[in-house]
């Protein structure tokens, strides 16, 4: 067997006890804002895995040549979400009303004119779970290999949408940018 007949029986061992790849077009995804009883389950056309990034400042008292990094905190960098508009636009609709939300006018009303009154945030944030699914099932429904979710979410920005007479046979899809406080994640493959 050559090296690269047995670098390729190598790496398909690996990947087989590892019970395959992971497909970018597997995944689904369900919000869920505290102000309201149903989830939030729109064709979401592209999601991203959470990010986070360690806070660090150099040492440079530690004597050696290179500052030595200490950690002292975690970012969590926002997300983007692009989900495809319906006729009805309920998807965007549900964005636009989450946006209002988080402020209110002198009567306690959501109201995004009203930017000077902030609604209580504990009061306008949601929770997003974002499952990556196999091409095997469990039963009828996919089998999850990995769920994250993210916590004290809203959103921060509607990316401009355009229409175009030139894009005759696609969807129209806008995208959000998420803000969430931190992430969990549980791998259940």
């Amino acid at each position: 067997m050559s090296l690269y007949e047995n670098s390729i029986s190598t790496l398909q061992n690996y990947i087989n006890s590892q019970g395959g790849i992971q497909l970018p077009n597997r995944y689904h995804v369900t919000i869920k804002r505290k102000d309201q009883d149903q989830q939030g389950e729109f064709i979401c056309s592209m999601s991203q895995l959470p990010s986070r990034r360690v806070k660090a400042y150099a040492d440079m008292l530690s004597g050696v040549a290179s500052p030595i990094g200490m950690p002292y905190g975690v970012e969590y960098v926002n997300n983007l979400m692009e989900f495809v508009i319906e006729e009805s636009f309920a998807s965007r609709k549900y964005f636009e009303d989450w946006i209002s939300s988080l402020f209110t006018d002198e009567f306690g009303h959501s109201d995004s004119d009203y930017v000077n009154r902030i609604n209580f945030v504990e009061n306008a944030t949601g929770e997003i779970k974002i499952e990556a699914l196999s091409v095997q099932n469990r039963g009828n429904s996919p089998k999850v290999n990995a769920r994250y979710k993210l916590y004290e979410c809203f959103p921060l920005e509607l990316i401009p949408t355009k229409f175009d007479e030139t894009m005759m046979n696609s969807t129209m899809k806008f995208t959000v940018n998420m803000f969430y406080s931190r992430y969990t994640y549980d791998m259940l493959a």
